[in-house]
């Protein structure tokens, strides 16, 4: 494998001499999977989003058929073990798409949410409910995360990247990194390009900067991870408000 810039022309019309290895052609490829992830010649992990989305959708479409006779417990431990386990492998990895991407996976989320709420308060099918569509936009999808104790995928990825924080800022990957006149922010490499403005260690940087410092200041070795979650959830709910109207 080769691997370019996203923008690169050169990708296109790249030519690259065949490779023999004791009498073994080694075969060029477009993308191969390590450790369960995608990885493809420009790094934007569009494949593995791809295949998350097909995976997704396969999931959620057996639970359509079901949710009439699944409780709001039971919703909740088939979305946590079913769904949200194929979003948030290797998340902090791939997960570079753009907002609309991965708010495109959110809504198919937030879509059966509100099929199932409807479900239990009409059960008329929809070619016969002539206000199916004013009924949908009835539901409010926040109110069903909350209810449920949910996250959305761009939620829980800050959250991941807000506790690979807490567990390395004591070790030599952030050392030196803090900068505690400045209310301990981390300092941002200088780097301009935009296959380091994908990677873990500057998304780090940015989530963990645009924090409050209420939970900079948290001791997770003496409260627990517990504490750390359950603020983060509070402030995540009030930021959801602004995007779920």
């Amino acid at each position: 494998m080769v691997f370019f810039k996203s923008h690169d022309w050169r990708s296109k019309n790249f030519t690259l001499e065949p490779i023999i290895l004791k009498g073994t052609l080694i075969e060029r490829v477009s993308s191969f999977k390590y450790l369960g992830v995608q990885i493809d010649t420009n790094l934007n992990f569009k494949v593995h989003y791809e295949q998350v989305e097909k995976k997704l959708n396969c999931a959620l479409s057996k639970m359509y058929s079901l949710r009439r006779l699944l409780s709001i417990n039971v919703v909740k431990t088939f979305i946590s073990a079913y769904v949200v386990s194929i979003v948030d492998y290797a998340q902090i990895i791939w997960c570079v798409q753009n907002v609309s991407d991965t708010m495109k996976l959110q809504q198919k989320i937030d879509r059966f949410l509100t099929s199932y709420c409807l479900s239990k308060k009409c059960l008329l099918k929809p070619s016969r409910n002539k206000n199916l569509k004013a009924l949908y936009k009835s539901v409010n999808a926040s109110d069903l995360l909350k209810k449920l104790d949910l996250l959305t995928i761009i939620e829980r990825k800050k959250l991941s990247l807000l506790k690979f924080v807490l567990k390395n800022r004591k070790r030599k990957i952030f050392e030196g990194w803090f900068v505690p006149s400045r209310g301990d922010r981390l300092k941002i490499p200088t780097f301009n390009s935009e296959l380091f403005k994908q990677s873990v260690v500057w998304s780090c940087c940015d989530v963990w900067n645009h924090c409050i410092q209420k939970l900079k200041i948290i001791d997770v070795d003496e409260v627990g991870y517990d504490v750390f979650i359950d603020s983060c959830k509070n402030l995540f709910i009030i930021d959801r408000a602004k995007i779920y109207v």
